[in-house]
């Protein structure tokens, strides 16, 4: 059995780095895949998107960084 976190946040800002850095290094240090090498595999991943679903229109997210443990 494994635990799942799904959290999504929007910021009006990048968040400051001196506390989104530790939390990614935490985060892809101790993820793990799941099934790994079978069909239904699930990757850990991390990704920091400059989002613009508040433009119209809306066009798509810019990735500014992406990274699986």
């Amino acid at each position: 059995m494994f635990y799942k976190i799904t959290i999504v946040a929007a910021f009006d800002d990048l968040p400051p780095m001196d506390w989104l850095i530790p939390i990614r290094q935490y985060f892809l240090n101790h993820a793990q895949t799941i099934n790994p090498g079978q069909e239904n595999r699930e990757i850990s991943f991390y990704t920091l998107e400059k989002c613009y679903h508040d433009l119209e229109p809306t066009i798509p997210c810019e990735i500014l960084q992406h990274e699986t443990s």
